[in-house]
């Protein structure tokens, strides 16, 4: 899940604005991809040893060699650690791979950045705020920062517990295990293309408090509904749309966290959520058989309660859908205000006024 997490992050930080949603959810793809052949290979290969080595090891080797040989690393990355040799041949690659000629201004930069000192790249007003590494509890000094953190935790704690809930569907819905994980894995690719819509043409926070609305109300339908006749055919439906809008909500926390977090701490915000989120998760399974001894249904209506009401928090969070990533925890406080947007073109402005020098 680590290796995911800095995926997401250096696609992000790797594509515009208006690319951004496209480029994680078509990552996030590959994991729903990943889970239903995982069900495949567990169903025709049940012998553990085997099931390991064919769903973990082989692919695992494979996308180590792909990432070793065709992946670049981050730049902002290679400018911490003084690395500006390879910062200029990774923006001569880049230009090169889009087919664009470097203008004159951007190749003076270039040969000036191969002429500077370890930690010299301090002295640019234009990158020295997103380059400084900051601890992550400078996330929790400020109220407005910690109260935002605080809900996209709790965010992060919904979408965990109700997927891993989800988990015990089979003994939910009755249906076939291997079956069950296969819609699982599945239902991302819908999953993502309904996120896809809904964050890139309404926003993200919409997007989130539609799919985490469904999510409820799936999670009550397979309830309520019988496990008789023809009914069971409704019960699939329901199954596959709880998995598919939890999905989309996974999806959309990602893109949303992501894109509030300030560039010297986006991996470090997404990871302290995503850490929260899953080892909340693993009284998952305590909770619901705490519940179950009062009602065999109530683990289900405390699940979709959570999702009403992170759906209703998630309003005090901004809308990040066509605005430009806050480059430090200043920014990040007062992202969604006029006085972000005139930081930003001020900003913006130094960056012309540099690159044009």
């Amino acid at each position: 899940m680590s290796s995911f997490v800095a995926a997401f992050v250096l696609i992000s930080e790797s594509l515009p604005t208006h690319r951004r949603a496209f480029g994680t959810n078509s990552a996030e793809n590959g994991y729903g991809i990943g889970i239903a052949l995982s069900a495949l290979i567990s169903y025709l290969n049940p012998t553990w040893k085997s099931y390991i080595t064919t769903a973990y090891l082989v692919p695992a080797l494979i996308s180590l060699f792909l990432t070793l040989t065709f992946i670049d690393e981050s730049p902002k990355w290679l400018l911490q650690k003084n690395k500006y040799e390879e910062v200029s041949i990774l923006i001569r690659k880049i230009f090169k791979s889009n087919r664009v000629k470097i203008p004159c201004s951007i190749e003076c930069r270039i040969e000036e950045m191969q002429q500077w000192q370890p930690g010299e790249f301090t002295k640019d007003p234009t990158i020295v705020d997103q380059l400084v590494s900051v601890p992550f509890w400078h996330l929790f000094r400020r109220k407005k920062t910690a109260f935002r953190m605080i809900i996209l935790a709790f965010i992060w704690i919904t979408c965990v517990a109700v997927y891993y809930g989800l988990l015990f569907g089979p003994e939910l819905f009755k249906i076939s295990i291997h079956f069950f994980f296969m819609i699982n894995g599945l239902s991302v690719l819908p999953g993502n293309a309904l996120q896809l819509i809904l964050a890139t043409n309404f926003g993200r926070k919409p997007a989130l408090m539609t799919n985490l609305i469904l999510t409820g109300a799936f999670l009550i339908l397979g309830v309520v509904l019988p496990r008789d006749g023809y009914w069971i055919l409704a019960i699939y439906f329901v199954a596959c749309g709880s998995f598919l809008t939890i999905t989309a909500s996974f999806a959309t926390v990602y893109m949303w966290h992501g894109e509030l977090m300030p560039t010297n701490m986006r991996a470090i915000g997404i990871g302290l959520g995503s850490l929260t989120g899953r080892f909340c998760g693993i009284f998952i399974p305590l909770v619901k058989k705490v519940l179950e001894q009062y009602s065999k249904q109530l683990p289900v209506y405390f699940l979709a309660g959570l999702t009403f009401a992170c759906a209703i928090l998630a309003l005090a969070i901004p809308e990040t859908l066509n605005q430009l990533m806050p480059d430090n925890i200043e920014e990040y406080e007062c992202f969604g205000t006029i006085e972000y947007t005139k930081i930003k073109n001020k900003r913006q402005a130094l960056i012309q006024s540099a690159t044009e020098a």
